[in-house]
């Protein structure tokens, strides 16, 4: 286990007092909405699990409650260090019964709603009628207005301030942050917890269940990173699963899935039992029974099963490495409680619903939560930003953004989806290629300097933005000035962007200049004979190109046209002498006029040669020459783009991957490869030194890499390169 998870568990034990569980049996259910002992943990995520926050709080609704308050210190969770106290509180929660009233007459409303339309408890809707269904739509949201304003209340109270002040005082607005709350009490539970104003002013903040009754199960198999994920579905009786399933098949092609579809109890036999998953996926009915104590789902038209009718079967599940389970039917936190302590199967984590789950917004969830996780962000933030995304359904669905809860295992680690073995097709870096102009909100480190360019840009009509192989012309151009500069668009004076290379993907920088014209222009060149005719104009006038730009201003109401022509070298190194020479003349008249701005990328070694032709006569200090990035700027490189993802590199990484750069001549594919993979190998959400030294640093990854590419070549490719590299 790596030092991050060994420290995480250890603090999570540090600050849970574990008790007997007070609610087996039918006596101690009948008590738990009365008497209850609660513990919140919120754990900031954005500097390395750094902030832990303990609430205790005894009582019940009826004579109130004592808290206790503690924030704790994670000063280096990479470096295995101690927590350390920062400060607590004590205080209390006035008695409220009436807010268990309020709960239960706004769920009674909530699931009168069935009757206008299919959940996975009831098949389909009874009545169509308008006006009841539009007057039943407005008493359930009055009624959860009412309920949670009365809950801030509660939580609003003068003798709860304390509480509320020390963690305003202690937690960061711009950091994730994740909050457990731990707590036998059934009522408590429902409650909507992800309604508190607190977290109004932590954006970055989402609420868990938890229960104070908790254990790490040891596995019994080896766990290491795995090529693929593996998923356990079951489709339960159908209630509109098969949507459920075209999602799963559509977000996550690349993962091993068995699919168990309406199966009999012997067909749960040996994939819970012989085999090992990361994630088991319920969809189907469900329902809590006894008070919160007992959870159900119905897997076929027949059979409809508790937890602990394969407590056994999932036991076994979990000690062969099953980390989350997903149950996208109704009513689930029975299932929740009884996965967790109450069968003593303390599944690490569970995402349940916690009322009536309508059978429309079930694919909806499911969609919105992997298209998040499955990109690399936190459990916690893809569960917060998928209950974000339901608002936009509430019309027709009220409250369905009360529906989805995470319940968490404290002595757990939360799995990022790398760490179960999946893979993430988005990385927020480049590695060899270079940023487009997609990629501007990954693209960190040269704000600078795409300020300077774009102010030289608006002032010349052309800039030629010269420096070394791999400085990174190509990507300020694309993803730093590009973006700025249309950015300033108006209504009235719109912008467009021709982006060109002279060599590619044809050797006439006529006909790939062309192209891209009849992109923004497609009524100026009609069709293919119009296009020839336009490619043979430019090549054999040089003012031709200037009278189809302005012919573009004319038909655009007066628009404003930058031409980025990148890797302007290609000039030289893939077009013949009469392109070249043909090519510069038509640019050089082109330049002359005001209408439009000409920017080119161009490496320093072929400076000279551009300065001997007829652009030199225009060139001469209107360059912008890449100048290195400073440490300042090459930290944000490293670490921001992470941030987008809340994955932190450590601080001892950053120092020892800037100064590997200074010593490697400072190539920014190097560096932008080297971070590539890197961001594969991240566990926990932390990147760390040991990472690094484990892949061999910015060159030896590189070279590791090329020796990978050489030996999946075929002998006679293999024999090619040879002979390549001999001449």
């Amino acid at each position: 286990m790596s030092n991050v998870e060994d420290s995480l568990t250890y603090s999570a034990f540090y600050c849970y007092e574990v008790q007997p569980s007070r609610y087996r049996g039918q006596d101690a259910c009948a008590t738990r909405f009365s008497l209850f002992r609660l513990y919140i943990i919120v754990i900031n995520l954005g500097a390395v699990m750094g902030k832990l926050v303990t609430l205790n709080i005894d009582g019940g609704f009826q004579q109130g409650f004592s808290v206790r308050g503690e924030i704790w210190q994670d000063v280096d969770s990479i470096k295995n260090e101690p927590n350390l106290a920062i400060a607590s509180k004590s205080a209390h929660l006035p008695p409220h019964s009436e807010i268990l009233e309020q709960y239960r007459h706004w769920q009674s409303l909530y699931t009168n709603l069935d009757l206008f339309y299919s959940s996975r408890l009831k098949h389909k809707g009874r009545f169509t009628n308008t006006s009841d269904r539009d007057n039943a739509f407005e008493a359930c949201k009055k009624a959860a207005e009412l309920l949670a304003q009365t809950f801030n209340t509660w939580l609003g109270s003068s003798d709860f301030q304390p509480i509320e002040i020390l963690l305003r005082n202690n937690l960061d607005k711009s950091e994730s942050t994740r909050i457990l709350l731990a707590t036998e009490n059934y009522g408590l539970r429902r409650l909507p917890w992800h309604e508190w104003d607190l977290l109004k002013d932590f954006p970055k903040a989402e609420i868990a269940l938890a229960t104070p009754n908790f254990q790490r199960v040891d596995r019994t198999k080896n766990l290491d990173k795995k090529d693929k994920i593996k998923i356990l579905v079951i489709l339960g009786d159908n209630a509109g699963t098969d949507a459920d399933e075209q999602v799963i098949r559509e977000l996550i092609p690349d993962a091993e899935i068995c699919w168990l579809i309406e199966p009999q109890r012997s067909e749960l036999d040996e994939p819970l039992w012989q085999k090992s998953w990361d994630i088991l996926f319920f969809a189907g009915h469900g329902k809590t029974k006894d008070n919160g104590s007992i959870g159900t789902i119905q897997i076929n038209a027949q059979d409809v099963l508790t937890i602990s009718e394969i407590k056994n079967h999932l036991l076994q599940a979990v000690k062969s490495g099953l980390k989350l389970a997903i149950f996208n039917a109704c009513d689930g936190l029975g299932l929740a409680y009884q996965l967790a302590e109450g069968e003593d199967l303390h599944l690490p984590q569970i995402i349940v619903m916690r009322e009536n789950l309508p059978v429309a917004i079930a694919p909806n969830f499911l969609q919105f939560f992997l298209e998040n996780y499955t990109q690399g962000l936190s459990l916690y933030s893809s569960l917060r930003e998928s209950r974000q995304r339901l608002q936009i359904l509430e019309k027709d669905f009220p409250c369905v953004c009360w529906l989805p809860v995470l319940c968490q295992n404290p002595a757990e680690i939360p799995p990022r989806w790398l760490e179960l073995g999946g893979n993430i097709q988005i990385s927020p870096y480049k590695g060899l290629s270079a940023f487009t102009e997609n990629d501007t909100e990954i693209f960190f480190g040269r704000k600078v300097l795409t300020n300077s360019l774009l102010s030289k840009v608006e002032r010349q009509n052309l800039v030629a933005v010269i420096g070394a192989s791999g400085s990174g012309k190509s990507s300020l151009v694309a993803a730093g000035l590009i973006p700025q500069w249309l950015a300033q668009a108006t209504e009235f004076l719109p912008r467009f962007v021709l982006k060109i290379r002279p060599g590619f993907p044809h050797r006439n920088p006529w006909k790939n200049l062309a192209e891209e014209l009849g992109k923004i222009s497609p009524n100026l060149i009609a069709n293919n004979l119009a296009f020839l005719d336009l490619v043979v104009n430019l090549e054999s006038n040089s003012g031709e190109l200037a009278k189809f730009l302005t012919a573009i201003v004319q038909e655009k109401n007066g628009c404003q046209i930058l031409l980025v022509i990148d890797q302007f070298e290609e000039l030289y190194t893939l077009c013949s002498e009469e392109k070249r020479r043909s090519f510069l003349a038509g640019l050089v008249e082109a330049v002359r006029q005001e209408s439009w701005k000409v920017v080119l990328t161009l490496r320093a070694d072929f400076l000279s040669q551009a300065l001997d032709e007829d652009l030199g006569n225009i060139f001469d200090e209107r360059d912008k020459l890449i100048t290195p990035m400073n440490d300042e700027e090459l930290k944000e490189a490293i670490a921001l783009p992470a941030e987008k993802f809340e994955v932190e590199f450590a601080d001892e990484l950053i120092k020892r991957m800037i100064q590997d750069y200074r010593q490697n001549s400072g190539h920014l594919p190097m560096l932008q490869f080297a971070l590539e993979e890197l961001w594969k190998r991240q566990k926990y959400g932390v990147i760390s030194l040991g990472i690094y030294e484990e892949i061999g640093g910015l060159t030896q990854v590189l070279g590791d890499y090329a020796e990978k590419i050489y030996c999946q070549l075929s002998q006679e490719e293999k024999s090619r390169r040879d002979i390549f590299l001999l001449n």
